[in-house]
């Protein structure tokens, strides 16, 4: 949300050259929000995900991060080269961060996913074993 808001009221007051210099305290708190982001993605998606499925479910993550992280770029381009304002194009990524924001609020809440996760575990704990005694290398 500090994101969006920092990037609307942006957009508003970055009209030319003589407030320019606000770029840098934009790009502060950007980067700020950036740098929190991307580590609590993957903490908060390790630890909701069962045991044993660890590679799948980044690779999963990966994937669709590759797929979906092209499109809000994709539109700031071509608004951008099509002659639409720059404050313009800038507040348009707020539409996507909406929408993600949207689809984030169709997960459970944090705590009933974490206990959702570890009961898949304890019901799946046999079948853990039983891949671990067969990687074990035979004497």
């Amino acid at each position: 949300l500090i994101w969006a808001m920092t990037t609307l009221i942006a957009s508003g007051v970055l009209h030319g050259r003589h407030n320019w210099s606000l770029v840098y305290l934009f790009a502060a708190i950007w980067g700020l929000c950036y740098g929190w982001k991307y580590p609590t993605d993957i903490t908060i998606y390790t630890t909701i995900m069962p045991h044993g499925s660890e590679s799948e479910l980044i690779g999963f993550k990966a994937l669709a991060d590759g797929v979906l992280v092209w499109a809000p770029n994709l539109c700031f381009t071509l608004m951008n080269e099509t002659g639409v304002e720059m404050h313009y194009c800038l507040a348009s990524l707020v539409v996507w961060f909406l929408g993600a924001l949207q689809v984030s609020y169709l997960m459970n809440p944090y705590d009933k996913v974490v206990a959702h996760a570890a009961a898949y575990n304890v019901m799946h704990e046999d079948e853990q074993v039983i891949v671990e005694t067969r990687r074990q290398p035979s004497n």
